[in-house]
């Protein structure tokens, strides 16, 4: 990579072949491995190329829209939007946003575990709810 650092999938320990998905690696060191190409605000891995810049798009909302989650990969890669809104939205009635946010992270890592995987990606959630 022209920024001096490396790409490509991790290492099981025992059999020594690559597996999952690619990731960006720091020249010459173990970590971080991160399987992405932009990472908020990460000058670390911006020393190897990942972009530290945010994407930022405009969504107009509309009178009927009564949610915003903002949730890491690790709450996607194992919840569906409905799941996420089902979740979430127990607790609107009682605006505890903060709570539905807590909700989603404990249901995200209830089925990482229920996987079987050896482990889970970073879960993390803000809930806003809207008048």
């Amino acid at each position: 990579m022209a920024s001096g650092g490396r790409v490509h999938p991790s290492k099981h320990k025992v059999s020594g072949f690559f597996r999952g998905p690619a990731r960006v690696w720091l020249a010459g060191e173990k970590g971080p491995g991160l399987a992405m190409s932009r990472s908020i605000g990460d000058y670390t891995a911006h020393t190897v190329g990942v972009i530290p810049d945010p994407v930022v798009t405009v969504q107009t909302l509309e009178p009927e829209d009564q949610i915003i989650v903002i949730a890491s990969d690790g709450v996607w890669e194992v919840m569906t939007n409905l799941d996420v809104a089902m979740v979430a939205m127990q607790y609107y009635p009682q605006e505890k946003a903060e709570s539905a946010a807590n909700a989603v992270v404990t249901q995200a890592n209830q089925k990482w575990r229920e996987s079987g995987k050896t482990s889970t990606d970073d879960i993390t959630c803000v809930v806003l709810f809207l008048d």
